[in-house]
């Protein structure tokens, strides 16, 4: 089986979908999918069409166009199988694969046919009846719906429904590597859906479900995202630094889980290089952000800015560096022991339904080593050292195409 794969994203081997992609492919290896080949089309010299219909009258099935696309054209007309891989582009695919697509019209013949339904098209000059589709797509909103409606109606008219999809909104965790274990779970299953494909050539309805699953709820991505962008009116005295300090606090407070409250809590962050501080106000309803105007802390971290990003990337382990005193903990050692309540899990209340398809949000994940740390450590430094590894801070994301 020929599979070629159209990587459509401008970030070429960057792309956040590109990712999902491979995770597909290496599930499509394990079911010994067949031959695989990947054209970077972001990189390919494509022209715009024309529109002359030279390749249907003066030169039947070849453009007179001389760029890369008479080689492939070649290379869809002998796929199997053909992986779209591109982010989304204002409801759309981006630019260079639009050419690509235009450029198809060759593999078509000019007369005009009218099918049953009343609708009419071109017979195609190959016959590709058996060729099957897959459209991988990221985006940075969190919703499908009003943003890949056209685009899906698009393929099932190219493919007549012979294709599989992919599509993952919120694409832009997907290069965070503070989010690795949520991210890695879902490419799991995204590796399942190459194994079923190339043994069946679709995705069992439990793997689509799974798939569908957003990798958090989109109250909480819209928080995050909105606080990733958002611009803070500079002082005088403000520092690129200092900003950057305060979305990601901002984006700590958006996914505060109010089932955790068991009382109210003032979390204290000071970062040592900026000689900043922040408090995260941990109520009953939500977590607020201050900047000044502070109250007595219950629980104060201090440790350098630089230092905090580091340990979140992996870079640096947490453990060693809390045992080398390069960040300190003062106050109630309890607010730690329930981070994973105040930032963990959200169950949606029996009254409210969860939105569709929205995934529970599982910080557990990622504040878990921490947690293990925090309990382990004052009893057995050693054993602790070996369980924590880094804690769990947030991200910048689009609010529109991911990668």
């Amino acid at each position: 089986m020929n599979i070629l794969v159209l990587n459509g994203s401008p970030k070429g081997g960057r792309s956040n979908t590109l990712k999902v992609t491979n995770a597909f492919l290496d599930g499509l290896n394990a079911g010994n999918g067949g031959r695989v080949e990947i054209v970077p089309v972001y990189a390919a010299r494509i022209e715009h069409c024309r529109g002359c219909f030279a390749c249907w009258t003066k030169t039947p099935g070849r453009c007179v166009i001389p760029d890369d696309m008479a080689g492939l054209i070649e290379k869809y007309v002998g796929a199997d199988v053909v992986v779209w891989s591109f982010p989304l582009y204002y409801f759309g695919m981006p630019s260079k694969m639009k050419a690509f697509l235009d450029r198809l019209l060759p593999t078509n013949l000019p007369f005009m046919t009218v099918n049953g339904d009343g609708t009419s098209g071109h017979p195609a000059r190959y016959d590709l009846s058996n060729q099957r589709h897959v459209l991988i797509s990221t985006c940075g909103f969190y919703s499908r719906k009003n943003n890949y409606d056209a685009l899906l109606r698009q393929f099932e008219i190219l493919s007549k429904g012979r294709f599989a999809k992919i599509l993952c909104p919120e694409g832009e965790l997907l290069r965070v590597p503070q989010l690795s274990a949520r991210v890695d779970e879902y490419l799991s299953q995204v590796r399942k859906a190459g194994e079923e494909f190339a043994l069946r050539g679709e995705f069992s309805g439990d793997t689509q479900k799974k798939l569908d699953e957003l990798l958090y709820p989109p109250e909480t991505f819209v928080e995050m995202a909105n606080a990733s962008w958002e611009i803070q009116e500079p002082s005088r005295n403000s520092q690129p630094e200092e900003e950057r300090s305060y979305r990601f606090v901002r984006q700590m407070a958006a996914v505060y889980n109010p089932r955790g409250y068991s009382g109210d809590v003032v979390l204290e962050l000071y970062f040592t290089d900026l000689d900043k501080t922040y408090q995260l106000l941990l109520g009953k309803e939500k977590c607020t952000v201050r900047t000044d105007d502070f109250t007595p802390y219950t629980t104060r971290i201090e440790t350098s800015f630089e230092l905090w990003l580091r340990i979140s990337e992996g870079k640096i382990n947490g453990a060693e560096a809390m045992m080398k005193k390069q960040y300190r903990v003062l106050g109630s050692f309890d607010t730690m022991l329930k981070m994973d309540d105040y930032f963990g899990t959200q169950k949606p209340a029996a009254e409210t339904p969860a939105p569709t398809g929205a995934a529970k949000t599982n910080m557990s994940l990622l504040l878990l080593p921490w947690i293990i740390l925090w309990a382990l450590l004052p009893v057995n430094a050693v054993w602790g050292a070996a369980a924590g590894s880094r804690p769990a801070l947030f991200f910048r994301c689009s609010a529109s195409g991911s990668g």
